[in-house]
């Protein structure tokens, strides 16, 4: 293994470590491990519109999104055993496998869903009333059939980055969060 590959793997295991010990407090020193506003673009698993929400161009929009990942999204555990890393000159990529954890108690998952109706009505005024109804269907459904699986949620996920070689320091510049699905997406267009 090239000492390359193990600096790189370093720089990985960082990213895993903050994750798992998720202390808000840290999050700046975590935002170390990506390059500078200008050449970043990170993709969360609920981005849609480039530079809006989980589609992060600079550091702010990143920290916002880690610091939301670290106090209420789940576990995060990457396959590092597992990964092929790529080099060639400054560059590096990788693709991992991995899940995202979370108890959930099917009561509390209710009272999730039935805080997210009262945001729904009380703060989306522009949202036709048709698509609320349709998004409280299948929401309802969906935290229904979820809870009925057990409090133990375990989701399959995808991490696919990009490090460049910055000032003798790898860093991250692109990564994609993403979900396998084999149910159609929960955002489709229509023309």
């Amino acid at each position: 293994m090239s000492a390359e590959i193990i600096k790189i793997k370093a720089v990985i295991h960082q990213f895993q470590d903050g994750y798992r010990m998720r202390d808000v407090d840290k999050v700046d020193r975590f935002m170390d491990l990506f390059c500078e506003d200008g050449t970043l673009e990170v993709i969360g698993t609920d981005a849609y519109i480039k530079g809006q929400g989980e589609w992060c161009l600079d550091r702010a929009a990143l920290r916002k999104l880690v610091s939301g990942d670290w106090q209420g999204w789940g576990d995060l555990c990457l396959d590092t055993d597992g990964l092929t890393i790529h080099v060639k000159g400054e560059a590096a990529w990788f693709a991992a496998k991995g899940t995202v954890s979370r108890t959930i108690e099917p009561a509390q998952s209710y009272r999730n869903f039935l805080g997210y109706l009262k945001w729904l009505t009380e703060n989306e005024p522009e949202v036709p009333a048709k698509e609320k109804l349709l998004d409280v269907l299948r929401g309802g459904i969906t935290t229904l059939a979820n809870a009925e699986m057990g409090a133990t949620y375990i989701w399959p996920l995808r991490l696919a980055a990009v490090l460049v070689k910055d000032a003798g320091q790898w860093r991250f510049c692109q990564m994609t969060f993403s979900f396998p699905t084999i149910y159609p997406p929960d955002v489709r267009l229509v023309i």
